[in-house]
C-alpha cells in the first residue's frame, strides 16, 4: 500500500468518526440533490458557509440572484472569494447569529450546514454546551421570516432534532456519492425544510 493511500484511509476513518457518514467537502456532491428542495427566494444565506457549494450551485442555476456567506472560518471564505469570482456573493467572517440577524427577510432562504459531530449533534466550532448550541440553531431556523433548510448527517440523533412529528420541518433523505482521493463512498443526508 502506498503512503498516500494509507493517509487517505486514515483520514477517511477519522472523518467518519467525527462527522458520521458525511465527508469533508461533501456538499459539492450533494448540491445538485439539494437544489430542487430549496424553497423559493431571491437571496440564499449560508451562516456556516465553508466552501459554499450549495450557494454557488444555487447562483449558477439562476434559482437565486444573490448569496451571503458567513463563517467563523475566514480561511474557507478566502478560498471561496479566490475561486468563486462573482459580484453576487457577499462574505462575512462572523458568528452565525450575526449573519442570520443581518439577513432575515421574506425573500431569504437560509441553508444551515454546520459541521456537526454526528455522535453528539454538536456544532464543532463551539466549546461548552454543544446541545444548547444545536438547539439554538434549530429553534432560530424555525422562527425566520424566510425559508430555512437544515443539512444534517442521517443519524438517529439528527432525526430526533429535526424530523419528529412535533418538528416544524419536512425531512427528505438524499444519498450522496463521492470520491475522495480515489476512494468511492456513499452516505445519506437529511435535508430538513421548514414547513
Amino acid at each position: 500500500m502506498h503512503k498516500r493511500e494509507k493517509m487517505t484511509r486514515a483520514w477517511t476513518r477519522e472523518s467518519q468518526k467525527h462527522l458520521g457518514r458525511r465527508k469533508y467537502g461533501g456538499q459539492s456532491k450533494a448540491a445538485k440533490s439539494i437544489l430542487p428542495l430549496l424553497p423559493k427566494g431571491t437571496k440564499i444565506v449560508e451562516p456556516f458557509a465553508g466552501h459554499a457549494h450549495v450557494s454557488v450551485a444555487a447562483l449558477k442555476s439562476g434559482k437565486f440572484s444573490e448569496a451571503v456567506l458567513g463563517d467563523l472560518n475566514c480561511k474557507a471564505l478566502t478560498w471561496v472569494k479566490k475561486n468563486r469570482k462573482t459580484d453576487k456573493i457577499k462574505m462575512k467572517c462572523q458568528d452565525w447569529k450575526k449573519t442570520v440577524a443581518q439577513n432575515d427577510g421574506p425573500n431569504t432562504v437560509f441553508v444551515f450546514d454546520p459541521p456537526w459531530k454526528a455522535e453528539t449533534s454538536c456544532y464543532t466550532a463551539y466549546r461548552g454546551n454543544c446541545k444548547q448550541v444545536a438547539d439554538e440553531i434549530v429553534e432560530k431556523s424555525k422562527s425566520l421570516r424566510g425559508g430555512s433548510v437544515l443539512l444534517l448527517g442521517d443519524t438517529p440523533e439528527h432525526r430526533k432534532i429535526a424530523c419528529s412529528r412535533s418538528s416544524k420541518f419536512h425531512c427528505k433523505t438524499i444519498t450522496v456519492d463521492s470520491k475522495i482521493f480515489g476512494n468511492k463512498s456513499e452516505w445519506k443526508e437529511i435535508v430538513a425544510i421548514k414547513k
